[in-house]
């Protein structure tokens, strides 16, 4: 039941990674034992369709048979979020996580 549930996990990861241009993915809240710490679960920053996120996650959520919290946002907010020490940003990163994907952003 543990493999299968891992295995998954993978697959959804993969499926995430491939919905567009990722620049940055990381996990963190249920997915590191943190549940409700940190402002989300799953926190994405790339030119994605947000629609097509949405529908993947869905599945996922209805799969495993749990809700997530996600986040998805452009790199050019990220890009400014950054910039301004953000405080949602700030929680995502202080909070224990796993970073997936992770080109760099800010030059």
């Amino acid at each position: 039941l543990l493999k299968s549930h891992i295995l998954l996990e993978e697959d959804f990861l993969e499926n995430l990674k491939k919905i567009g241009n990722v620049h940055l993915l990381l996990l963190g809240g249920a997915f590191v034992g943190n549940e409700g710490k940190g402002p989300t679960d799953i926190f994405m920053v790339g030119d994605v369709d947000k629609e097509k996120v949405e529908l993947l996650i869905k599945k996922f959520e209805k799969t495993v048979g749990r809700q997530f919290n996600y986040t998805v946002m452009g790199k050019k907010e990220f890009e400014y979020r950054s910039r301004i020490v953000d405080r949602f940003l700030f929680d995502i990163f202080d909070n224990k996580h796993i970073l997936l994907v992770d080109k760099r952003l800010l030059s």
